[in-house]
């Protein structure tokens, strides 16, 4: 008599969902070509206090929602979680009152506002490739002023680990306005992968070390 949800955005997750028959089954998405979805987000925007988005029911309903949490991928947490919260009997504007108690994990993608007005979304614990992607996508999410990377590469990826930088390089150069590599060695790839993508030299700089790099941009940030 319980209940599965599955995020089947992902084609993994949806074999997955087609294959539990014993209990009952409740997808969750936020691309429109997911099928069988039950629960789902639209108006996904991204601003300095978080984000905002409309849960939508297949059955008409809708509700607001405002989280401090950034990124599509915390979306498709928030629903996976609001789907069990509806079966267990909250409603809708229950689940976005809890939505915006939510708290961001230290270090993944927090938004910080910083000195002089300048606002720095921190995901400095780790890093993986879809990870370092939807980084990128929330940056991109912001229109005014200069968009900066600071950034040392990503590590313990074995064989893929100089393509995927270089890959990481190439989606930077479609986002910012600025480059921060930290360490010249490790961050070879990915200077390598903003040059192929043709991103202007004079707006990469590679530092020995972040306390360098910190007291270049004080030229470079404004509010």
């Amino acid at each position: 008599d319980g209940a599965a949800a599955f995020n089947c955005d992902l084609p993994d997750c949806e074999a997955l969902a087609a294959k539990t028959a014993h209990t009952h089954v409740l997808r969750y998405g936020v691309e429109p070509t997911t099928a069988g979805r039950l629960l789902w987000a639209e108006e996904i925007a991204h601003g300095t206090e978080g984000m905002t988005f409309t849960l939508v029911h297949r059955d008409g309903r809708r509700q607001q929602a405002r989280t401090k949490l950034v990124g599509r991928h915390n979306v498709l947490n928030i629903l996976g979680a609001s789907l069990i919260a509806l079966e267990m009997g909250l409603t809708l504007e229950e689940i976005s009152s809890g939505i915006a108690k939510l708290e961001p994990a230290p270090h993944r993608l927090n938004i910080i506002h910083g000195a002089g007005g300048a606002i720095v979304i921190d995901d400095s614990y780790n890093s993986n490739p879809i990870g370092a992607a939807e980084a990128l996508h929330v940056l991109a999410e912001f229109k005014t002023g200069k968009r900066i990377l600071v950034a040392p590469g990503m590590i313990e990826l074995g064989t893929l680990q100089a393509e995927k930088n270089a890959d990481f390089g190439r989606q930077a150069a479609a986002v910012c306005d600025f480059v921060y590599l930290i360490g010249p060695d490790q961050t070879r790839d990915v200077a390598r992968g903003l040059r192929e993508a043709g991103f202007p030299e004079g707006q990469l700089k590679v530092c020995r070390e972040l306390g360098e790099a910190t007291l270049h941009m004080r030229s470079l940030v404004r509010p």
